[in-house]
């Protein structure tokens, strides 16, 4: 696949990964260029990022979304769901993703073991 917007230290950090995980990081960046060629990588906090006029995906969010359970993926589906203003949805679309990237749950305020 060709893509714009190459970006040598997200295909280290792909290569550098394990081994099973270096499939599905490539899928990923492959999933992220082909919806929206325009997309630049960038790394930051150790974790490649996804920006097209504002972060749309972050390696490390995506899979702690994927690993959590059914309730605590749609606690964060419907936080952001739920807001009535387009502006309201990208604030909690950001602040999901920095929250997903260090590992947490959408309500981690709230659980033992996060105090």
């Amino acid at each position: 696949m060709n893509m714009k917007n190459t970006s040598p230290e997200v295909d280290a950090y792909i290569d550098n990964g394990a081994a099973f995980a270096q499939p599905i990081l490539r899928k990923l960046r492959n999933l992220f260029h082909a919806a929206c060629p325009e997309i630049r990588k960038t790394i930051e906090r150790n974790s490649p990022f996804f920006e097209y006029k504002g972060i749309v995906g972050n390696m490390t969010a995506l899979a702690t979304f994927g690993g959590f359970s059914d309730s605590k993926r749609g606690n964060y589906v419907e936080w952001i769901i739920e807001a009535k203003r387009e502006a309201t949805r990208d604030k909690r679309m950001v602040t999901a993703m920095e929250l997903l990237a260090e590992g947490k749950p959408q309500n981690w305020k709230y659980m033992k073991e996060w105090r």
